[in-house]
């Protein structure tokens, strides 16, 4: 006799049809979800993201509810896992007596099901990408040039990085652009992994600038093109003495999509950035004039970008003496995975010490769980928030690198006419 029930302790063996054509057979654990089902068809059989699974009585199961099924609830006869297409999905007889009760709404159009609206158990995710259910995990590969332009529009890619405050911010204005106005796919590879780290930093900058220390002290100020404009807190030096001093320690979860390369064999700089900058050398600059130019355009651009999205907090530490960082960070990195897993925000202060110094040292931490891509909206929530990673359009940028001065984007006859100018507004105020 057959059962619909999945035992605890083994996989099982399922047959899956779409319509009446028999698919294949697969290896189950009894826990596996609907859309863990779903990914690895599409894996193995590219089914198509208009096809719907069917439960057990011939009801069709939405796409918002995947995620909380699991197969036990779509086996029928002879352990056969069945699925249909939307052209080919009636409403069962009891279902059409529900309809007409109220108890349940759905678009009809002509007889056929196009999505079922009730209240689901899992994070419904806002927006959606063409052709995608937002429970099919897209990869890099399979964006087209239109999906790549939004990406680019909502991650601000083509803005470079202001140094002219505090801490690093983005330019509001491009400074680059793509060469050709129809083709937007980048120099990129898929990049699919996870993975929990801290970093110690002695200015507090946004969670996706900490994961290298150019912004820490590696900034070289020798150049001219990169030193102009730069507030003066990026020029002085950080003491590492016994002096009292502020620490930061960021910790990520990183979730990586992809690896942007920006480059100048599909990207160029933008028309306005070239004018702006000679409409400035066509004068007698001042100082304030090229520093108004990198207001709007920014300093420095990354070569190097990582997508994705990661959950994070920062903490300040105020220490004194010669204290290890290296201790301090893994303490935070420890924080982190105890808040991953508990799930909830964590606040608490401890001290460090450098045993063979025996010098002690005091954080005042505070701890604030936040999120970069992904709907921020479940950052309290993990799980779903990882979900919703698997549609670009919640991509973010949560690493960059291999940083550039926006001046190399200009000739060299630009190039040195800046440089001229630069020395000689040194020169004219000393």
């Amino acid at each position: 006799m057959a059962t619909n029930v999945l035992s605890i302790d083994q996989s099982r063996v399922v047959y899956i049809e779409i319509g009446e054509t028999k698919i294949g057979r697969i290896s189950l654990p009894y826990s596996t979800t609907v859309a863990e089902l779903r990914i690895q068809l599409s894996e193995r059989y590219s089914i198509s993201s208009s096809t719907h699974f069917v439960d057990s009585k011939g009801y069709p199961v939405s796409t918002m509810d995947e995620q909380t099924i699991d197969i036990s609830h779509l086996l029928c006869e002879n352990d056969v896992i069945k699925l249909k297409t939307d052209a080919n999905i009636s409403i069962p007889e009891k279902k059409k007596s529900e309809v007409a009760s109220g108890r349940f709404e759905l678009n009809v159009a002509s007889s056929n099901i196009k999505e079922i609206s009730a209240p689901s158990k899992g994070p419904t995710i806002p927006g959606s990408m063409p052709a995608h259910s937002t429970n099919t995990i897209v990869m890099a590969t399979q964006l087209d040039d239109k999906m790549w332009k939004d990406v680019f529009d909502t991650c601000s890619l083509l803005c470079a990085i202001r140094i002219d405050g505090k801490e690093p911010i983005r330019a509001m204005h491009p400074v680059l652009e793509f060469k050709e106005s129809d083709k937007y796919t980048p120099v990129f590879q898929v990049r699919d992994n996870s993975y929990i780290r801290a970093h110690m930093r002695n200015r507090r900058m946004e969670s996706c600038f900490v994961s290298n220390d150019y912004f820490d002290g590696g900034i070289d100020l020798s150049c001219p093109c990169i030193g102009i404009g730069i507030d003066s807190t990026y020029k002085q030096f950080i003491s590492k003495t016994n002096e009292k001093r502020t620490m930061y320690s960021t910790c990520v979860f990183n979730h990586s999509r992809a690896i942007v390369e920006l480059n100048l064999s599909y990207l160029e700089p933008t028309q306005e950035f070239i004018d702006a900058i000679d409409n400035v050398l066509q004068q007698t600059p001042t100082k304030d004039d090229l520093k108004n130019v990198f207001l709007s355009y920014g300093h420095v651009y990354p070569q190097r970008i990582t997508l994705g999205g990661h959950l994070f907090y920062t903490e300040e530490h105020c220490v004194k003496g010669n204290v290890d960082e290296e201790e301090i960070r893994i303490a935070a990195e420890d924080r982190f995975k105890t808040a991953y897993l508990t799930q909830t925000e964590l606040r608490l202060g401890s001290s460090f010490g450098n045993k063979s110094k025996k010098e002690s040292s005091k954080q005042d931490s505070s701890i604030k769980f936040e999120a970069v891509g992904g709907n921020t909206l479940l950052a309290r929530n993990p799980t779903a928030w990882e979900e919703t990673l698997s549609n670009p359009i919640f991509w973010r940028v949560i690493e960059q690198s291999e940083y550039k001065s926006v001046i190399t984007l200009l000739s060299k006859q630009q190039q040195e006419a800046i440089s001229i100018s630069n020395e000689n507004i040194f020169i004219n105020s000393h």
